[in-house]
């Protein structure tokens, strides 16, 4: 077995009926590197029972992730882009 060395999380509550004050928070470095181990083949589910998580949290953080960062110099492409579709509607 793959020994992990992950950074470590930040937990706020604790593990009793958890509200949206109580919620688990996990740093983005940690999310990190729950995606790598999902990117590097390990399927999604057995990398959530492995760190005690829902699969459906780690596909959250796959979409919030996944989505396209808008480099400097599109910036202005995307600016004509948006004015053209406001424009068009």
């Amino acid at each position: 077995m793959k020994v992990l060395n992950l950074p470590l999380m930040k937990i706020k509550g604790n593990n009793q009926q958890t509200s949206l004050k109580n919620r688990r928070k996990y740093t983005e470095d940690f999310q990190s590197e729950v995606l790598k181990m999902v990117v590097a083949g390990q399927p999604a589910n057995q990398v959530a029972q492995l760190l005690g998580l829902s699969e459906s949290l780690i596909n959250k953080w796959k979409q919030r992730y996944s989505k396209p960062a808008v480099l400097v110099d599109q910036e202005p492409l995307v600016a004509d882009v948006m004015q053209e579709n406001i424009s068009l509607q």
